[in-house]
């Protein structure tokens, strides 16, 4: 079992990729908030992602049965997939989160001054601190994970 390449791994992966999209979209919705006409965009890649891991739950991804929260799962199985997702790198699982897609979309409904510009800059402010602390705590989620694998290491090798 590849614990390195593994499904959590995948999933901080995408989504730390897609806040900094966010965060750069951000960043370019408040420079062109004075400019006429410009559209507020968005970066919407958590319904991707919830549909990814929905697969990869229901077994979409892989062709194996998976284990639900609703049913027990085997616990004597000796094969990488014995829980009924593969963690193995290469794997229909690490595929279908490696490539769920991160789209920047463009509100051409809201118009928030009369020159045509959508972009509200007290609430993309609001948005770029929300966007930062998720980052954050992906960041801090990414480093224990890397200090417990640290730690299995080091017992490993004494």
């Amino acid at each position: 079992m590849d614990f390195i390449n593994s499904v959590t791994n995948d999933v901080l992966a995408v989504a730390m990729d897609g806040h900094l999209a966010r965060q750069k979209t951000i960043a370019s919705n408040i420079a062109n908030a004075s400019t006429p006409n410009y559209k507020h965009r968005d970066v919407d890649f958590q319904a991707a992602l919830k549909k990814s891991l929905a697969g990869v739950r229901s077994g979409k991804n892989q062709g194996v049965p998976q284990a639900s929260n609703d049913e027990a799962i085997d616990m004597q199985g000796v094969l990488p997939s014995h829980f009924g997702v593969l963690l193995e790198a290469g794997s229909g699982t690490a595929n279908a989160i490696k490539k769920t897609p991160i789209q920047v979309t463009a509100n051409d409904d809201f118009i928030y001054r009369n020159d045509g510009n959508g972009v509200d800059l007290e609430r993309e402010m609001v948005q770029l601190a929300k966007n930062a602390s998720r980052f954050k705590s992906l960041t801090k989620l990414q480093a224990k994970l890397n200090n417990q694998l640290r730690g299995v290491l080091n017992n490993t090798q004494g």
